[in-house]
């Protein structure tokens, strides 16, 4: 129901990935605190890279993820297969003894074709995703290695010095790729809050619980079945109830 899954996207954010957020954050500002004191000149090169680091660690943790979130058509596929499968074991001598398996086999592989090139698909994506954000990381990492290898040589740089820079933004950079990935599952809770408070303070014109009013000594009533014509779903052309 709404309610169910509004609720659970409020609590998947203000649990452990609020942290998550909290912790990438923290660590953002220290990291940059720590480069600029150990060498601005090279802090300055690594925080022209930053935009790229940053996009790579959040590409890496949506290729990580799998973009396991599905369409509503893909999940009505998906369900149908599954209530076919499970018909189809449970009563397995009915369709045994009627040859049904590869009718069944038939309709349950046509069920499964969309979800199963939406999914190779995604793959392609997320192998993409992940190939661009490990050569992002690391060719930034070369870069700041090779620049301040040469400062190095020239004196105007120690290893001590290039190691702190480096290690202190570039993990300041995956923190904030890491934390700009879960943005949009803050404006999702922040919308799913809304409704939430939206149903909680909603007052009805007609108060349940009020005890005034008239209310009837007896309630009865009787129940009529007229001209009732019923077959199941999986068995339309076997009706079970004919003009009851």
């Amino acid at each position: 129901t709404r309610l169910s899954e509004e609720a659970a996207t409020v609590r998947g954010l203000a649990g452990e990935r609020l942290g998550i957020m909290a912790a990438n954050i923290a660590t953002l500002a220290a990291g940059i605190a720590i480069a600029f004191e150990a060498s601005w000149k090279l802090t300055l090169v690594v925080i022209g890279l930053l935009p790229v680091v940053a996009l790579a660690s959040s590409l890496e943790l949506l290729a990580m993820a799998g973009d396991t979130g599905q369409q509503t058509e893909e999940k009505q596929e998906l369900e149908a297969a599954g209530r076919i499968l499970s018909e189809s074991v449970h009563g397995v001598r009915t369709v045994q003894a009627f040859g049904l398996e590869d009718v069944l086999a038939d309709v349950y592989g046509k069920r499964l074709l969309k979800p199963y090139r939406s999914a190779r698909s995604k793959a392609w994506y997320a192998g993409a995703g992940y190939g661009f954000s490990q050569c992002g990381q690391y060719g930034a990492m070369g870069l700041i290695f090779y620049i301040g290898g040469l400062w190095a040589m020239d004196g105007d740089l120690t290893l001590n010095d290039l190691m702190r820079v480096m290690m202190g933004l570039l993990m300041s950079a995956m923190g904030a790729g890491q934390a700009s990935a879960l943005a949009p599952d803050v404006g999702k809770a922040a919308k799913a809050a809304k409704a939430l408070f939206r149903i909680v303070d909603f007052r009805p014109e007609i108060d349940s619980a009020s005890p005034e009013g008239a209310t009837p000594a007896k309630v009865s009533g009787d129940i009529c079945f007229r001209d009732v014509h019923f077959a199941y779903p999986t068995r339309a052309s076997r009706p079970v109830l004919r003009g009851l």
